[in-house]
């Protein structure tokens, strides 16, 4: 997908199914899923299911008796809202360090949520690099309430859909549920660990394993803009159709999707996906933890996009890595600019970037530019920044100037990073994928500009003579 020449939407939701084609698990359960990705503590969940939930009864009217999509939104987000603050007034209630006499306290109340359900109705565009997404609705900080977000600093995307009870049959994009092993994906589990309904008397979860569908496509669209407008590690999505809802989780490697539930029926489960949604950190939304945002963050209106594209919003962003073991640590790296992003959803997901180094005091103007480049290759390929070492090391030094010359270089698997996929595909695995896993890959080298940029006839003579030679 890296080279599409057209990025139609169409052409983009084709590829995104080539993408995941094979690489696509589902059936896990919405307690599973909110633990592994969004870090939620199972005894919490425990205490979130266990509680007795009613849905703004308003709201909930306006919202069933909707008569198109965009009619959705807003009771669905003051339905949210409502349920996130009681959720988290139960979480400070069931905190190792509550106290109930401390309740007199005022500086205990429930903070306001620090999210925001930002939406325009589906009609304000989110520019990226290549296309003009007009998302449903976007989980953001609460900075965002009167601000056009940004894909950098999205934390989940969601997409709705109007449907009412059973949805109208989708029509396929590709066999991508005949692929799949299908290995038994098991029934929602308690967080107890025993297998139980997760509300009185009534069903947790659809009986069915979801089947990723061209309705499904849109929500992935959106994580793709999330993950290709930085270095990110994985999104977590929201689908919901009408009251079916459904967790989406997205890297480079996988998609993984959860059950579906009913949020009428069973509105604690809806309490404890939006709660978990709120409570999660940026390492638990997937953002990069090696990359630290700029302070402060530039807020950027839908108006002011005419020019960069959205990946060249991460100018200012600093990386920040530990040790290697061929590079000792740690090693800071101020983005200047982008050169390359990736335009994949599956893959190398390769992001390179102008960099300075922040070593040794040395003022971010004087030092010199280097190019830092992030990638996912399989685990059981040769790394790009060993086999450079290896050139190094075994050739004469009289070939040194030819190969680029390495800075620092470092690789983390997806164990390493904790990334959610390796204990949700013990849950539901995918067929081979031991030879399908990437491992997080980074390379920094000096910059070199293109032959045809040399400054005089003379210096491109000068260098091509030198190539040859």
């Amino acid at each position: 997908m890296d080279a599409l020449d057209k990025h139609t939407l169409e052409i983009v939701e084709g590829r995104i199914a080539g993408d995941v084609e094979g690489n696509f698990a589902s059936g896990i359960s919405i307690v599973d899923f909110v633990v592994h990705v969004w870090g939620v503590d199972r005894r919490l969940a425990t205490s979130l299911l266990g509680h007795t939930w009613t849905l703004l009864e308003a709201p909930l009217l306006d919202y069933d008796s909707a008569t198109e999509e965009k009619k959705l939104y807003a009771p669905f987000s003051a339905m949210a809202s409502a349920l996130v603050k009681e959720a988290q007034e139960i979480a400070r209630r069931t905190s190792p360090g509550y106290i109930a006499a401390n309740d007199a306290d005022a500086s205990l109340e429930t903070e306001e949520s620090p999210i925001h359900f930002w939406s325009a109705l589906g009609t304000q565009p989110l520019r990226s690099s290549l296309t003009f997404r007009k998302p449903d609705m976007l989980v953001v900080d609460k900075a965002y309430v009167n601000i056009t977000p940004r894909w950098p600093l999205v934390r989940h995307p969601a997409e709705f859909k109007p449907f009412r009870g059973k949805s109208k049959k989708s029509s396929r994009i590709s066999t991508l549920a005949e692929s799949y092993d299908g290995a038994s994906y098991g029934s929602a589990t308690a967080a107890s660990g025993s297998k139980r309904k997760l509300g009185p008397s009534r069903s947790s979860t659809t009986n069915k394993r979801i089947r990723m569908q061209k309705q499904h496509i849109q929500l992935a669209t959106y994580s793709l803009e999330c993950l290709n407008a930085s270095s990110r590690h994985y999104v977590g999505g929201l689908w919901v159709n009408r009251f079916k809802v459904g967790l989406w989780y997205y890297d480079r490697s996988c998609v993984i999707s959860s059950l579906e539930f009913d949020f009428k029926e069973n509105p604690e489960l809806l309490a404890l996906v939006l709660y978990a949604l709120s409570a999660c950190d940026d390492q638990h939304a997937g953002f990069d933890p090696y990359l630290s945002p700029c302070s402060p963050l530039p807020t950027v209106n839908a108006k002011d996009h005419k020019g960069d594209p959205h990946w060249q919003e991460v100018v200012g962003f600093t990386f920040k890595f530990p040790d290697s073991p061929i590079y000792p640590g740690p090693r800071q790296y101020r983005i200047k600019g982008t050169i390359f992003a990736s335009r994949g959803l599956i893959g190398r997901g390769t992001m390179v970037y102008r960099v300075a180094s922040l070593e040794d005091n040395l003022k971010e103007d004087a030092a010199e530019d280097e190019a830092l480049k992030i990638c996912w290759p399989h685990r059981n390929r040769k790394l790009e920044g060993d086999t450079l070492e290896c050139l190094r090391k075994r050739l004469p030094a009289r070939w040194h100037d030819h190969i680029p010359e390495v800075t620092f270089s470092a690789t983390a698997t997806a164990e390493d990073l904790r990334l959610p996929r390796v204990e949700l595909l013990k849950l539901s695995a995918i067929k081979d994928f031991e030879r399908k896993d990437r491992q997080l890959h980074i390379l920094v080298m000096k910059l070199y500009k293109k032959l045809w940029e040399a400054g005089s006839p003379e210096e491109f003579m000068e260098i091509y003579l030198d190539c040859v030679e």
